[in-house]
């Protein structure tokens, strides 16, 4: 018959070791994955950015989704890339470097930005112009409402400067129908005057005869270790957003 100590030593154990080693494989620290460190918005302070430069190519990109209401496209309106798919503007196959698909209102905007080796300052055609070597803008809208006949105005651009898409005229004149995209997909362009540290706001806008809508991608301009301007901190917000 087992004895006292027995008894004992298998109460120890489950009171006090088991509990202990499921606390431990529960522990934020056991739940890090490992390889490298993704660096955060915390991390990317701009004491950090100016001492030892971070390239936002050297790190993980984190995206944002904010289609909760029900809205979003329809199944394999998505590529295999994660990238919103509409009519006129060819999808980018390279991932992202950061940015999301979000939406506003009847309006789903997919803004990121990707690297392509074409886009360049100076390239060789005018349309792959890049103020960062590298680095393009996939920014793109698809409507999910009612037909609406009355004028519809897409802009486009750095804050405060926007302009309107010449491209999308045909809205002006047709309004929009459910199931219609568009866009812009090409090269980075910034502010006349950026500097590192400089926060960037590439907005995309629709204009209707009873609200605007749109989505903005926001980064900040870092420096890699050849002092060339990259974007760090990469985010996208609904233009309504707080």
């Amino acid at each position: 018959m087992p004895s006292n100590k027995f008894y004992l030593k298998n109460l120890f154990i489950l009171l006090f070791i088991i509990p202990q080693c499921v606390a431990c494989s529960f522990s934020p620290a056991a739940k890090q994955p490992s390889g490298d460190t993704v660096k955060t918005q915390a991390d990317l302070s701009m004491g950090d950015r100016t001492s030892n430069p971070i390239a936002i190519l050297e790190t993980i990109p984190s995206t944002q989704t904010d289609i909760s209401s029900g809205l979003f496209p329809e199944p394999g309106a998505i590529n295999s890339s994660g990238y919103l798919i509409v009519p006129n503007i060819p999808a980018p196959e390279q991932p992202s470097l950061g940015g999301g698909i979000i939406q506003d209102g009847p309006f789903v905007f997919d803004l990121h930005l990707y690297r392509e080796p074409l886009f360049s300052a100076d390239p060789i055609a005018p349309s792959l112009y890049s103020d960062i070597e590298g680095i393009g803008v996939y920014a793109v809208w698809k409507y999910q409402g009612p037909d609406v006949a009355d004028p519809v105005a897409i802009y486009w651009g750095n804050e405060p400067n926007l302009s309107v898409l010449l491209s999308q005229e045909k809205y002006l004149q047709a309004g929009i129908k459910q199931g219609d995209g568009d866009g812009r997909n090409g090269g980075l362009i910034l502010p006349e005057s950026n500097r590192v540290g400089d926060v960037i706001r590439v907005v995309l806008k629709v204009d209707t005869a009873h609200d605007t809508y749109g989505a903005v991608l926001i980064f900040i301009l870092g420096e890699n270790d050849e002092h060339e301007l990259v974007p760090v901190d990469i985010t996208v917000q609904a233009l309504h957003a707080g």
